[in-house]
């Protein structure tokens, strides 16, 4: 079996949250990379298959394919949301979680995230350049989205 890493991300998040007994009722995964869809599908686990929603082309600060557009369509307020916001594109990732920050229609209905904040921080130049940001912003994003409610986790 070909195994990518994107998918393999997306079953441990499913496989971590399964181990504390949480069942999710959808999971809509963008992805901007191309992926061959027979193996992105063979890699789901079996009780995930009717629940996922695959979108392959990536996430947009606005329009369609802005999932908090999805978001506020599909989720109630009763419904448990958990998001995985890891874009490895600042361009695209801030300005999304500043919508999330700043817009009660969205951060009302979202109870945790997982986040890869991609910021200047030494360990990770290597592999992600200099994008704005450091860790103090990160702080203070994550403590600004627990005051609203949310339980913040970094991703990885």
């Amino acid at each position: 079996m070909v195994h990518d890493y994107r998918a393999a991300s997306g079953r441990w998040f499913y496989e971590h949250h399964k181990r504390f007994g949480v069942k999710f009722g959808r999971i809509i995964a963008y992805e901007h990379a191309p992926l061959d869809t027979k193996t992105a599908w063979n890699q789901l686990p079996d009780d995930v298959f009717a629940i996922y929603t695959l979108i392959n082309v990536g996430c947009a600060t606005s329009g369609k394919f802005n999932p908090w557009v999805m978001l506020k369509t599909l989720a109630k307020p009763h419904d448990y949301v958990v998001i995985k916001l890891d874009i490895d594109t600042p361009a695209v990732e801030v300005p999304l979680m500043d919508q999330l920050l700043n817009d009660s229609s969205i951060n009302s209905l979202i109870d945790e995230v997982f986040f890869e904040h991609h910021i200047t921080v030494r360990e990770m130049q290597q592999y992600w350049g200099n994008p704005p940001g450091n860790l103090k912003d990160s702080y203070i994003l994550f403590t600004k989205l627990r005051q609203l409610g949310i339980r913040m986790h970094s991703w990885p």
